[in-house]
């Protein structure tokens, strides 16, 4: 089965670590989960998974740029 790549392009996200949770636990196959941080931490901080990458950009670059970004990293 192919890989999936899903990315999120946050900032200011209320639901993110929901989010996050809801994918990896419906989720079938072989996925991973880029999500892209646009000029901020979420705290409490997002919590670890082996198919999870954070990506953070220190100034906001917007949604388009945050998913391209993160496109460009998938392997799926």
């Amino acid at each position: 089965m192919s890989k999936v790549t899903i990315v999120i392009p946050a900032r200011y996200e209320i639901y993110l670590q929901e989010t996050i949770d809801d994918i990896f636990n419906k989720a079938r196959g072989d996925i991973e989960v880029i999500v892209v941080l646009d000029n901020y931490w979420p705290d409490p901080p997002i919590r670890d998974h082996e198919n999870l990458t954070l990506v953070h950009w220190g100034g906001r670059r917007g949604m388009r740029a945050a998913i391209n970004a993160g496109a460009e990293l998938g392997k799926g």
